[in-house]
């Protein structure tokens, strides 16, 4: 693949007609249920003339991949497999006497800094977004973004602008934009005003699905939520929600004057927390004979686990007796500035306080100069019952959670430890005497 012969490089056409064949490759991964699906080989991929890397190169082939994927379809994963993949695939072209230069990028780690507009991806990794601020006739502005799913964009949107003046001035830096910016995880592609919100839906693009994601700043708060073309079978309509009621993000006062305090909360608890107990219990988990990512086979269940034990002993001491069946809680920390509550489980929304008061088996941990935490108790996994999936009971047996897997598969007192855990890094323990 290397000539004596000086480099003419690639022309802007060789580069796409290149870009094109190597992204046209697919993977057959098992889809867990006796069949298969058609992936992208490649995650991104673009070609660009010349020599980037000290290569002496004709032109630059820069690759993204999803080891995990590749792993799936049964192939090797690693950069200099996924290498070796593009390299063959060029000496099965027209380019193969060309003198070229690959190089794998890792896109998670490094990012993608390359022509958004010149890279091959996946529809839904070129997800369009409407990014915008509603005027109250109605009208909107703002950008149409891509996404193209390295980060959680719309929490970092959210945290960055929450009062309408920061908003204005972050929709105005979007649209001052050229093309290809990032933003985080989305790059720019045009800006966008309309007489309404269903005006700017309507003169945009979807992806391959018919989908497109509306960010979008009305009543003072950000909304959210992706919607669905009707006439690819969707019946699935647009209910814009709000990013800081799900991810807990910033408020704007406005906002935080519409949510409630904790009174409620106080006055609605099962029974009050000892913080003596939950700092007991955060000791445990700082042990590494207890540490749950690590000694699980240890202890058998997490439920098991001396820490989540130690919350649950108290808890059905100190509970009311129909509340005394409780074998782990999960953990909430209570957030004075936003007025609302964090979930120590990372994949569950926040929480307002009204929320949290509707629980009805709960605890409220609090402390002069230490975080407010609420418990919410559960029965354990020997009361789960099997019904399509499984369901979990809180400590005073009503229905809780609907869990897709079967019983065997279920230990969600994983949650409560993973919980102590976090708060080790937010509750000061008292020093030894």
């Amino acid at each position: 693949m290397t000539t004596d012969t000086p480099c003419s490089p690639l022309s802007a056409d060789e580069c796409i007609e290149l870009r094109d064949l190597l992204f046209a490759h697919k993977l057959t991964v098992p889809d867990g249920m006796g069949g298969s699906t058609s992936s992208p080989m490649y995650r991104y991929l673009i070609v660009r003339p010349g020599d980037l890397f000290g290569h002496k190169a004709e032109g630059t082939v820069i690759v993204a991949a999803s080891p995990p994927v590749w792993d799936r379809a049964g192939l090797a994963s690693s950069n200099t497999s996924i290498r070796a993949q593009v390299w063959e695939h060029i000496s099965e072209s027209r380019f193969a006497d060309r003198k070229l230069s690959v190089v794998f990028r890792d896109h998670l780690q490094l990012g993608w800094p390359y022509e958004w507009s010149l890279t091959a991806k996946d529809s839904i990794d070129n997800m369009p977004v409407l990014l915008l601020v509603e005027n109250p006739d109605g009208a909107v502005r703002g950008a149409l973004m891509r996404e193209s799913h390295m980060d959680q964009t719309v929490v970092r949107l959210a945290n960055e602008a929450a009062e309408p003046e920061e908003v204005e001035a972050l929709i105005a830096q979007m649209r001052a934009l050229p093309l290809d910016a990032r933003y985080s995880s989305w790059f720019k592609e045009s800006n966008l005003e309309g007489r309404s919100l269903e005006e700017v839906i309507a003169a945009t693009p979807e992806t391959d699905a018919g989908q497109k994601m509306v960010v979008i700043y009305r009543g003072n708060e950000w909304l959210h939520d992706h919607w669905n073309n009707p006439n690819k079978g969707h019946n699935f309509p647009l209910e814009l929600r709000s990013i800081a009621d799900f991810h807990g993000t910033r408020v704007s006062l406005a906002k935080k004057q519409t949510r409630p305090g904790l009174d409620e909360v106080l006055a609605n608890q099962t029974v009050a927390g000892d913080y003596d107990v939950l700092h007991r219990a955060v000791q445990l988990i700082c042990s590494p004979l207890n540490d749950p990512d690590r000694n699980h086979q240890a202890h058998g269940t997490f439920e098991s686990n001396p820490a989540v034990k130690a919350m649950a002993d108290w808890w059905n001491a100190a509970a009311p007796a129909e509340h005394r069946e409780a074998a782990y809680c999960r953990f909430y920390t209570w957030d004075e500035e936003n007025f609302t509550f964090y979930a120590m489980d990372p994949e569950e929304p926040a929480q307002d306080a009204d929320v949290m008061a509707g629980a009805p088996s709960f605890a409220l941990f609090r402390r002069e100069g230490s975080p407010t935490v609420a418990a919410v108790f559960f029965r354990g996994r020997a009361h789960n019952v099997e019904d399509g999936g499984t369901w979990t009971f809180y400590a005073n047996g009503e229905q809780a959670w609907d869990i897709g897997l079967e019983p065997k598969d279920v230990d969600e007192a994983y949650y409560c430890a993973i919980g102590l855990k976090y708060l080790a890094d937010q509750i000061p323990l008292p020093q030894a005497a």
